[in-house]
């Protein structure tokens, strides 16, 4: 039991009894009860304890929580305002018109086939004539058609489906009793060109029963 003595002279009363014994508690160690006593003399001296006492005859006996009851719940806070929302992006640019006759991009490709037979015949030429999907801007330069036999690539024609930018890459898949000789551009006609909207393909006829057949790449200079 821990007992705290309280003496004040010229305090009377036990209101003034209560207020030294609030002074006290400032002072005395903290235990485990939650609750104190005090023994109040009528001059004002008071004994405080942890425990429950027994006091004398002629004391009051006053008791109290150590700890006060809980406050009110504080007031919620406000809520935060709302983001502003962030600005639309920019449009992106229309995208071009394409037609027929649109040139084929710098850098970008176009394939296709070829195929010729002669049938019976042991002597002349054999020819095609091919059309680009998308014309070139400008024709190419007299010596850009590059004709590979089967299997074989070159220096602007890396392999099938491929050419370097201003060539056309041809690629014999099949050949039998027909020799390449040349392309052809339209007017005005020259030999080993290639024209904006095509080139004709050329073979000379060795034996009967010639055939050749192929694929073909151009890439836009």
């Amino acid at each position: 039991m821990i007992s705290t003595l309280i003496n004040r002279r010229n305090i009377a009363g036990l209101t003034s009894a209560g207020v030294l014994m609030l002074a006290a508690l400032a002072t005395a160690p903290q235990a485990d009860a939650a609750t104190f006593y005090a023994c109040v003399k009528k001059d004002g001296t008071a004994h405080i304890f942890t425990k429950k006492p027994k006091c004398k005859k002629h004391e009051t006996k006053l008791s109290w929580n150590a700890t006060g009851p809980a406050g009110t719940n504080g007031t919620n806070g406000t809520h935060g305002s709302n983001g502003t929302n962030g600005t639309n992006g920019s449009n992106g640019n229309n995208g071009a018109d394409l037609t027929s006759h649109t040139p084929l991009p710098t850098g970008q490709s176009e394939s296709g086939w070829f195929a010729i037979g002669t049938g019976s015949s042991t002597s002349g030429e054999g020819a095609e004539g091919i059309s680009f999907s998308q014309p070139l801007a400008a024709p190419l330069p007299t010596g850009h058609a590059v004709y590979n036999l089967k299997e074989e690539t070159s220096a602007h024609c890396p392999g099938f489906g491929h050419a370097a930018p201003g060539y056309l890459c041809l690629y014999a898949a099949e050949q039998q009793n027909l020799i390449f000789t040349h392309t052809l551009n339209f007017p005005p006609y020259e030999t080993n060109s290639v024209a904006r909207y095509g080139f004709a393909l050329y073979f000379e006829v060795e034996s009967s029963f010639g055939y050749v057949d192929g694929s073909w790449t151009v890439t836009a200079p």
